[in-house]
């Protein structure tokens, strides 16, 4: 007889439970909770409880990055007891992740939608992608030794207990290894009440080393259940899926699979007719356009559409002209008449992957984003044409690119699929790209900026630091440093002649500020408040004679955030009305 592998566990009323209980006909049976004791106030925030849509089922996981969770894939599979015949891409029905329920109250702590799932083709195990990264919950390191024969294990769950059906907050317990297998490890409590129940596949098992670090060793995946309530099993011991040897597959999957993770770097504010015009994606997936002029309100409208993602906008021959990714995957286009009213809406072909981003030199309209291939997809519109064209540019690319002209060259900077920034130039005469790359250790997507005669990039590395390189205009070897830690989203970067300014979302909801001046060596920092959900947008809006400094990031409730910075009278912040997505 097999040990019976942990399901996502039904959250059943009480009568229902019972009654299937007194049946034996568990027909939603789902994965379960250790059945341990409580885990600390305020301990374990990274272990996350999953629950899926209509189905009432749940399982638990480890948040691994800001933006990533791993779990079993037996949870999201369309076969539920092998995981088999699960497809990347979005979960099949509604699933959520929520953090932090360990305080006596069972309510701190975020709730994330999930929006992408990849499964891991031999094991019981998969990644899981949620909609924004978690700010202030450090992720759990992946362990990169094998676990020992007799080392004892911390494990956690939300999954039932020996007394409960469904525990609000997670429960650890100790477990002792007992075989150790190319891609499982047995294990079995090191008390007669530590057991692995329904509504705890996907929970980890990790080692502690002291007060020093916490490792991910193993995720529940099967289990005999004794001890679970409502289980008359006698028999003890569980088997874990072994994580501690994948950890360059995991770290694959999760740059390949980060196309969004923004979303976008172009720009989405532009100036016209001396107003800033603003332009993002509302929760109904309708382009608007915000847009303010000195004395005046600020005002919101709906240009329609069907689009994902950020989208990006610049002037083209006395035209706002806009650009974004509709819902099935089409490059959307849309520009105004010189009044600046809306004029017309077309596209431009299929295949995109992610968002794109727009500028205009040496009299053409450019366009690039990442195909759904992993190319660069490069589109282009003289002045004087009324049909654009397309090519690519190469492939391996995981996130959106960022471009700008530097020495006369259409200069793009994209993260690659190996996790390296990659760059592409194409001087002003020239009719092919060249390409290199800056180095690796990159997570999210970069943003661009020409300053003091040098191209600066910004990109958020692995480890949480905004890391900045820069190329001077007679150099041909890039340089690179870091401008410190805590960075949880994408940064957005603006310049003048006298500063350069860079914006990022803090690993605890901050809008974090760094801003370097002409003559300096070393950038300062400070921060412009919190509650900021999303990844922010930086931009330079003349008023008159005075240069004011702007930023506008997702708020709490969907609220479209807005600060303002002028010499005169410093930070000022409001807010553009709710409802708004990127």
């Amino acid at each position: 007889m097999q040990v019976s592998r942990l399901r996502p566990r039904g959250k059943w009323i009480a009568g229902l439970v019972a009654t299937v209980l007194t049946t034996g006909a568990l027909s939603c049976v789902s994965a379960s909770a250790v059945s341990g004791g409580p885990a600390a106030e305020g301990a374990y925030r990274f272990v996350a409880k999953l629950d899926f849509g209509t189905a009432n089922r749940s399982c638990s996981g480890a948040l691994i990055d800001p933006q990533w969770v791993i779990t079993a894939s037996a949870c999201f599979g369309a076969d539920p007891e092998t995981g088999r015949g699960l497809q990347t891409g979005p979960p099949s029905q509604p699933t959520t992740a929520t953090f932090g329920r360990t305080g006596a109250s069972g309510q701190d702590g975020p709730v994330l939608n999930v929006v992408t799932v990849v499964a891991h083709p031999e094991r019981d195990l998969a990644l899981v992608r949620l909609e924004e990264p978690v700010a202030d919950i450090a992720p759990l390191a992946i362990g990169v030794s094998a676990p020992r024969q007799d080392e004892v294990l911390t494990t956690a769950g939300f999954g039932r207990t020996a007394t409960e059906w469904l525990p609000y907050r997670v429960h650890t317990a100790q477990f002792s290894v007992t075989s150790v297998e190319a891609a499982t490890v047995g294990i079995v409590g090191t008390t007669p009440q530590a057991s692995i129940c329904k509504g705890d596949a996907g929970g980890p098992a990790f080692r502690t080393n002291g007060s020093v670090s916490v490792e991910l060793v193993a995720l529940h995946s099967a289990s005999w259940q004794a001890g679970c309530k409502g289980e008359i099993e006698s028999r003890k011991g569980a088997t874990e899926t072994r994580v501690d040897d994948l950890g360059v597959w995991i770290q694959r999957q999760i740059v390949q699979n980060s196309s969004d993770l923004g979303p976008g770097t172009g720009p989405a504010a532009t100036m016209f007719q001396n107003k800033l015009m603003f332009f993002g994606r509302n929760t109904s997936n309708v382009l608007q356009r915000w847009s303010i002029k000195n004395g005046e309100a600020h005002r919101q409208e709906s240009w329609g559409g069907s689009v994902v993602g950020k989208p990006a906008a610049v002037v083209f021959k006395d035209h706002v002209t806009v650009f974004a990714r509709g819902a099935d995957g089409t490059l959307q286009h849309w520009w105004t008449g010189p009044d600046g009213v809306l004029g017309g809406h077309d596209t431009w072909g299929g295949g995109l992957g992610g968002d794109p981003t727009v500028l205009v030199s040496n009299g053409f309209l450019t366009v690039f984003a990442r195909g759904a291939d992993g190319t660069l997809q490069h589109w282009w519109l003289r002045e004087n044409e009324t049909s654009s064209h397309r090519d690519h540019w190469g492939g391996g690319v995981a996130g959106d690119p960022a471009a700008v002209v530097f020495n006369d060259a259409i200069t793009v900077f994209a993260r690659g699929t190996d996790g390296t920034l990659q760059h592409w130039w194409l001087g002003k005469n020239e009719t092919s790209a060249h390409r290199d790359h800056w180095g690796g250790g990159v997570a999210g997507n970069p943003t661009t900026a020409v300053f003091n005669d040098a191209i600066t990039v910004f990109a958020r590395g692995t480890d949480g630091t905004l890391q900045h390189w820069w190329l001077g205009k007679n150099e041909t070897s890039a340089h690179r440093d870091h401008w410190g830690g805590g960075v949880a989203g994408n940064p957005s970067t603006a310049a003048t002649g006298d500063e350069l300014t860079v914006f990022a979302r803090g690993t605890d909801g901050t809008l974090q500020h760094w801003w370097l001046g002409r003559n300096e060596i070393s950038a300062h920092r400070d921060h412009w408040g919190g509650g900021v959900t999303g990844n922010p947008t930086a931009t330079r809006f003349t008023d008159g004679n005075v240069n004011i400094l702007t930023v506008f990031a997702r708020g709490a409730g969907n609220s479209l955030q807005h600060w303002w910075f002028s010499p005169a009278d410093g930070v000022h912040r409001d807010q553009w009305g709710t409802s708004f997505l990127s």
